[in-house]
């Protein structure tokens, strides 16, 4: 009888956590175990890894220096998940004005600010993938007055770190060395692979390009070479 009851136990838990209300904990579970990552796409779409100046360190003030890295484009631009993970917070308020936070592997932060506004819907506890829409280029927070930027930070264990060489590592990366290529029509004018196996590649983030897939808020993007 014990047994029995043991084996009813563990099914009723394996149901529960391959059910959708255990998609948080679940996510939480598996980003945590993903090592971090050691190259990453730019978070704003347009911006390449060679137009984001290394500001990291630099004084800000008399009793700071600035956590991240700040990358320009116009009021408006899309910013995008830089990998998968999940949303902490989404506030308003402080240095970053309106900000959000997300758990990434390695229990790592990626900290998004001074964004003009959020993606309608976004909120705390939502599972996103690298290229999910976040939000908007602004410049809230203590960049009010300034050009319209992301402030994009990474805190690991020991605080804060330099994104800039993960962005560049990113750009770096080779093309694949098999797989087909099809040239997308503008504006997704590079080239598209549909490899199965283009994980390390850049998304491409045009919903007009041929092997765009996904719901335009949400996307799971093509995937191109930088």
């Amino acid at each position: 009888m014990r047994l029995y009851w043991i084996a009813v136990l563990i099914v009723a838990g394996g149901a529960l956590w391959n059910s959708r209300w255990a998609d948080v904990p679940r996510a939480m579970w598996e980003i945590s175990r993903m090592p971090a990552p050691t190259a990453l796409p730019v978070p704003v779409e347009g911006v390449r890894a060679r137009q984001v100046a290394d500001t990291f360190g630099a004084p800000r003030g008399a009793d700071r220096t600035h956590a991240g890295v700040d990358i320009f484009a116009a009021r408006g631009t899309a910013v995008r998940s830089a990998t998968r993970g999940i949303v902490m917070d989404v506030r308003e308020g402080g240095l970053g004005g309106r900000q959000v936070w997300i758990q990434v592997p390695a229990r790592e932060r990626y900290y998004y600010a001074h964004l003009d506004g959020w993606r309608d819907g976004l909120a705390r506890g939502e599972v996103v993938d690298a290229g999910t829409l976040l939000g908007y280029v602004g410049d809230t927070g203590n960049a009010k007055g300034t050009p319209p930027h992301l402030h994009w930070g990474i805190y690991g264990a020991q605080g804060a770190y330099d994104p800039l060489p993960l962005l560049k590592a990113w750009a770096a990366r080779p093309p694949p060395a098999s797989g087909r290529w099809r040239r997308a029509p503008l504006p997704c004018s590079r080239w598209a692979s549909v490899h199965p196996l283009t994980t390390s590649l850049q998304p491409c983030w045009s919903r007009r390009c041929p092997f765009w897939i996904g719901a335009p808020r949400s996307p799971q993007p093509c995937l191109h070479p930088p």
